[in-house]
């Protein structure tokens, strides 16, 4: 059997490939959830407290949440047993401000301050006793069978409107992701005309045009920018970017494919079609 390759030819290769790829299929059915990314599209790989608490997390900044109240949000939570998270199950906690107060290291006025913006943020709701005390009761098997405290449920209910919140966030990062790439792009087709343009002649009008793309440089938006913010960005730097490169070509590359033996002393091109460039500062906007 011929063989062009630098090992010699498998007896039986096909019947082994056809194991091994049965052996990878049995393996990989056998794998737990866990060993899989957490995307929570089933409830019985992940507990309501778990995907609750991640969904929250994943969009604590954008709901007014800081990291304190996350702090005092985990602590109540680790109060709760697996079992207050069923579905005919309200999630009920009790622990005293005291011990509160010792989990945390939060003073008491601080304290009150956070569980106040938990209920108004509506991640927690309260339940008060008559006396306003907290305490509960479970039966034998652990179950709670009446409590007075912090409600935890909201959170739960809120889990879809956490999860549709952060895919918006991570559409929106990506979408910014890719136009400060456009951004990027551009800028460099702007600077490297420029630069070749300055290169070949030192005119005032290029020195000019190289002060403007400085200048709008200056109004490059911030990491936190917005889509929309960038956009608008870009559609300013795409004027100053075909404005440039008309200039360029004309200048330089000329429509007899002369290249730059038709040049002015300034540079500038004087077949008269060159001759109608704008003030480079009336280009792009301003400020």
């Amino acid at each position: 059997m011929p063989n062009d390759g630098w090992r010699s030819p498998i007896v039986n290769l096909k019947a082994l490939e056809q194991r091994a790829a049965a052996k990878v299929t049995a393996e990989n059915q056998d794998k737990t959830p866990q060993s899989q990314s957490p995307q929570f599209h089933s409830s019985k790989r992940y507990s309501p407290k778990t995907r609750a608490m991640v969904a929250l997390k994943r969009v604590a900044s954008a709901i007014g949440l800081k990291p304190s109240d996350i702090l005092l949000l985990d602590t109540l939570c680790s109060f709760s047993k697996a079992q207050d998270w069923a579905p005919d199950i309200t999630p009920i906690v009790w622990p005293s401000n005291d011990l509160l107060i010792a989990r945390t290291g939060f003073s008491q006025s601080a304290l009150k301050r956070h569980l106040r913006k938990l209920a108004e943020r509506g991640i927690v709701r309260f339940k008060d006793s008559a006396n306003g005390k907290r305490w509960g009761r479970r039966n034998g098997d652990g179950k709670i069978v009446e409590a007075y405290g912090v409600d935890l449920s909201p959170m739960t209910e809120r889990v879809g409107e956490f999860e549709a919140l952060h895919a918006k966030q991570e559409e929106e990062r990506l979408l910014c992701k890719a136009l400060r790439r456009t951004i990027t792009i551009t800028r460099r087709s702007i600077r490297a005309m420029i630069d070749e343009a300055l290169s070949r002649c030192q005119s005032n009008f290029w020195q000019q045009l190289r002060l403007r793309y400085s200048g709008l440089m200056t109004l490059l938006p911030g990491q936190s920018a917005s889509s929309n913010c960038l956009q608008q960005f870009i559609a300013r730097l795409g004027v100053l970017r075909d404005y440039v490169e008309e200039t360029f070509t004309a200048t330089f590359m000329g429509t007899d494919g002369m290249g730059t033996d038709g040049m002015g002393t300034d540079g500038m091109g004087t077949d008269g079609e060159t001759g109608r460039h704008e003030n480079p500062d009336n280009v792009a906007g301003h400020g």
